[in-house]
């Protein structure tokens, strides 16, 4: 959920005082209302040798250094890219694949049953199976594209829902009524990629893709994106370059927000890495002394300790709305 963040900053120097706890301050910053989701606060206990996840707003996928991935226009001419794992190397795992057992004889209904719900049904052909189907999965009817002719009707093509319901042979599905009626829709030699139905993630819709190392310069870059399948994900690029590459080292990178605010204390000196990149080590700080990062446009911060004792570290974050 979405809230407004206010954040106050305090950085200060110890002054002379009969108090050695009083502290003048030397500057202050206010931070109101700005738009901030995932707001938390937590405390570990970081071992000797010990490398922990501070904070960690990334995807966790099952690419590795062999999962090779292919960029390309799935209709030519519009900037909606598709990054597509070309079946090499280990799947990325965006989302699961339910197993539906339908072929190409595979004839498909989609009927309203109430204002905001349709149901899905095998009119003739093999039939597809439920089994596998949870409730709380989506249900992906793919678009038409260069490579592809979807047998849906165009106003279903593009369409990812919510399944609110499943029977030994139909599931129903939450369209708030956006969705037409299909008498008949034959799957054909399309079927395994004409619909599909997914797990909710991990990599949902409005998530951040990082292309960093292996792409092209081109490439290279943050994207917001727009669709996902289990082997896919698309993004608007203007400028994007068809191309193929080994994701080795692991530069494919999914995250649910950038970490904007984050106030950090530590009891003894600690290896902060941001992203991965061990950028800044702090130096012994006291249970009141710590470290303020502002919009640090980071989606991991880790600590390592290198010393011979158990450090105690507590923070405050918030990220930021892209």
């Amino acid at each position: 959920m979405m809230m407004k963040f206010n954040f106050g900053l305090l950085i200060s120097e110890y002054a002379a005082s009969k108090n050695p706890l009083v502290r003048v301050p030397d500057i202050t910053r206010s931070y109101q209302d700005i738009p901030t989701f995932n707001e938390n606060s937590n405390s570990m206990n970081v071992v000797p040798g010990d490398t922990v996840n501070i904070v960690s707003n990334m995807r966790t996928l099952t690419a590795d250094l062999t999962t090779t991935f292919a960029i390309s226009f799935p209709v030519l001419g519009s900037s909606v890219t598709r990054m597509t794992w070309t079946g090499v190397g280990t799947s990325p795992g965006f989302r699961t694949a339910r197993s539906l057992g339908v072929d190409s004889t595979t004839i498909i209904s989609v009927t309203r049953r109430a204002p905001s719900i349709v149901r899905f049904a095998t009119v003739s052909g093999t039939a597809f199976s439920t089994l596998s189907i949870l409730v709380g999965d989506f249900i992906r009817i793919e678009r038409s594209t260069d490579a592809f002719d979807s047998p849906f009707s165009v106003q279903n093509q593009g369409t990812t829902l919510k399944i609110v319901g499943v029977g030994a042979s139909t599931f129903d599905v939450q369209d708030n009524g956006i969705l037409a009626a299909e008498i008949g829709a034959a799957l054909g030699s399309g079927f395994a990629t004409a619909m599909k139905v997914l797990s909710a993630g991990p990599v949902k819709v409005g998530d951040v893709v990082l292309l960093d190392g292996n792409s092209s310069l081109v490439n290279a870059g943050r994207y917001s994106i727009t669709q996902v399948s289990d082997s896919y994900i698309e993004f608007i690029s203007p400028q994007a370059y068809p191309e193929t590459f080994v994701n080795n080292p692991l530069s494919v990178k999914i995250y649910v927000g950038l970490i904007g605010f984050i106030n950090l204390h530590a009891n003894g000196p600690i290896q902060i890495s941001i992203d991965g990149n061990p950028s800044f080590g702090l130096g012994m700080l006291t249970p009141t002394d710590g470290i303020f990062f502002g919009s640090i446009n980071a989606f991991m911060l880790q600590a390592t300790n290198n010393t011979d004792c158990s450090i105690k570290i507590s923070y405050q974050c918030a990220s930021l709305v892209e």
